[in-house]
């Protein structure tokens, strides 16, 4: 197994994360096997932080990716600033090097959205 299944205090249900570093379809697929996805619209700050302090990452894939120039949750949800918080300091979605198609939240930015390449490599 190269995750945890933790329980968040919030009362949101349940959360696995992989704990080994993997690109966004390698960890996607790895939630999957679970029965479950990337975690979509995590809209509340409080939830990303108890995510953030229960599982201890620096930075995470989450279930946002960019499909036809349209960023979509891997549920089919439509992006909107309201379910995203993209790190505004240096604005994001920024496609610096024209491939950063993934989403991750990234705890040096306090928990906000940035958008990274798929091939690298984070938890999930």
């Amino acid at each position: 197994m190269t995750g945890q299944w933790r329980e968040v205090p919030s009362g949101s249900g349940y959360y696995y994360l992989v704990t080994q570093k993997k690109t966004f379809q390698q960890a996607r697929a790895d939630c999957r096997s679970y029965g479950g996805d990337l975690a979509v619209r995590v809209r509340d700050f409080s939830l990303r932080s108890t995510l953030q302090q229960t599982f201890n990452f620096d930075n995470a894939w989450i279930g946002l990716m960019k499909e036809n120039n349209n960023w979509l949750w891997v549920d089919k949800t439509l992006s909107t600033n309201g379910n995203t918080h993209w790190i505004t300091n240096p604005e994001q979605p920024s496609n610096s090097g024209g491939n950063e198609n993934c989403g991750e939240i990234i705890d040096e930015y306090y928990l906000r959205t940035n958008d990274a390449p798929c091939s690298v490599t984070r938890y999930g």
